[in-house]
């Protein structure tokens, strides 16, 4: 029941979600102007979903201080970690595609991924499954410091006794939106 209702909420944050002006502030006093600018070439969905993760990787990193984070990287790692997902729009069902076919069959997913490409039908399968290391790519473009590029690099990993603080705070923060 959670995971569905966690994905329902995906839905809805996707055709309703939208940054006010205070939201779109505080990420911009969050981030370098070129962080800020990697930040707006994602869709209006995408910026919503990462401030959420944000705020909630923030609250879970006050929430408990045996973690020692800097609040500054939380921030940071929270909102960059899906720009590889930069300059793709993609529609709705292609949102939703790649992630109920996983939950359904792995097999499945992992053969269209296979088979996907960015330009195809299957294209949403693909900004999916490697937005990951695109991401990671354009980090590094853009210099973006090494916590916060093995936060966008493997992010969508399961969480293992291996994930720094950092990286196991975004991907329990993710996975709630």
């Amino acid at each position: 029941m959670g995971e569905l209702f966690v994905r329902l909420n995906q839905v809805w944050d996707a055709l309703f979600g939208k940054l006010s002006k205070e939201d779109m502030a505080w990420v911009k006093s969050s981030l370098t102007c070129e962080e800020y600018s990697l930040f707006l070439r994602l869709s209006r969905p995408d910026q919503y979903h990462s401030f959420k993760v944000a705020k909630t990787a923030i609250s879970l990193c006050l929430k408990d201080e045996t973690e020692q984070l800097e609040l500054s990287i939380v921030k940071k790692a929270a909102l960059l970690h899906d720009i590889g997902k930069a300059d793709q729009r993609l529609l709705l069902l292609e949102r939703i595609l790649p992630v109920v076919t996983s939950i359904i069959s792995l097999s499945l997913a992992k053969y269209i991924i296979e088979k996907s490409n960015i330009n195809g039908i299957a294209r949403g399968f693909y900004v999916y499954a490697y937005h990951g290391s695109r991401g990671q790519q354009l980090a590094l473009i853009h210099s973006i410091d090494h916590q916060i590029i093995e936060v966008i690099a493997k992010h969508q990993q399961e969480v293992n006794k291996h994930d720094s603080k950092l990286l196991r705070l975004i991907k329990i923060a993710d996975s709630r939106h």
